[in-house]
């Protein structure tokens, strides 16, 4: 009964941890610009991360007494290490890119709260503690935390596609119109890339920040202006005729004479 619970228990951990692993490699996908080398490498490193989970199981099924090899933590510290890495990179330049078109640099803070690059480095850091108390603490208090840690991922990782989500929905797109799509596996395949870039990329968020930075020149501008007379004023030395037309207009003087 004990194996069999421990089987099931394995069998949830390690379907948790492959959806947030596949939700960090979508969003590493989407902000590498579209490097398929990224998400081929880190997608081997989760059926790798899977494969050492369930052997783990199994050897500890068989001598529970044997003290758990960190080889799956480690996995999953590569693979959370490297999304952190490529998330901080895209944020940084990102930064920079803003302070290039707008001349102001937008707080580094915000945009890695933005990015998910603090929600990122949490993950890390929890998956170096586990790896680290599968070596020092005793076997059957090794990987205690596993079922928080996995729960605590999958609401950061969810609460940060809610706001990605949050952030496309204020960009207005062109109408969308019926276009003739490619059939067969191909066109799914652009079909699932497309919904990748949608719903892990950064256009919203670009929006958003572009758009706070229009309405910061636009108050600059706005305050300039202030002081500034632009009552346009007219003169008789000027414009006579303006401001008296009957006695200025041509052939009027002298009407009375023969």
């Amino acid at each position: 009964m004990a194996e069999i619970l421990i089987v099931l228990v394995t069998i949830l951990e390690v379907g948790v941890a492959t959806v947030i692993h596949a939700l960090l490699i979508g969003r590493a996908y989407a902000v590498s610009g579209r490097n398929s080398f990224i998400a081929a490498g880190l997608g081997l490193i989760i059926v790798l991360y899977n494969g050492l989970a369930i052997s783990e199981s199994l050897l500890f099924i068989t001598n529970p007494f044997n003290p758990p090899s960190s080889a799956s933590s480690v996995t999953a510290l590569v693979i959370d290490g490297t999304v952190m890495a490529i998330t901080a990179y895209f944020a940084w330049t990102f930064s920079k890119q803003l302070q290039n078109m707008f001349g102001n640099r937008q707080s580094l803070t915000v945009i890695f709260l933005q990015q998910g690059v603090v929600r990122f480095f949490i993950l890390f850091i929890w998956d170096l503690e586990d790896s680290i108390s599968n070596k020092v603490l005793n076997p059957f208090l090794a990987g205690f935390d596993t079922g928080l840690e996995n729960t605590v991922s999958a609401i950061l990782i969810c609460r940060f596609i809610l706001q990605l989500r949050k952030f496309n929905t204020r960009v207005q797109t062109v109408p969308s119109v019926h276009i003739a799509s490619t059939p067969g596996i191909r066109g799914r395949l652009q079909r699932i890339h497309e919904t990748l870039i949608e719903e892990f990329g950064n256009s919203g968020i670009e929006y958003d920040l572009e758009t706070k930075n229009d309405m910061v020149e636009l108050e600059g501008d706005t305050a300039l202006s202030v002081g500034i007379d632009t009552e346009v004023r007219i003169t008789a030395e000027e414009f006579p005729w303006a401001i008296n037309p009957v006695e200025s207009a041509p052939g009027t003087l002298g009407s009375g004479n023969p």
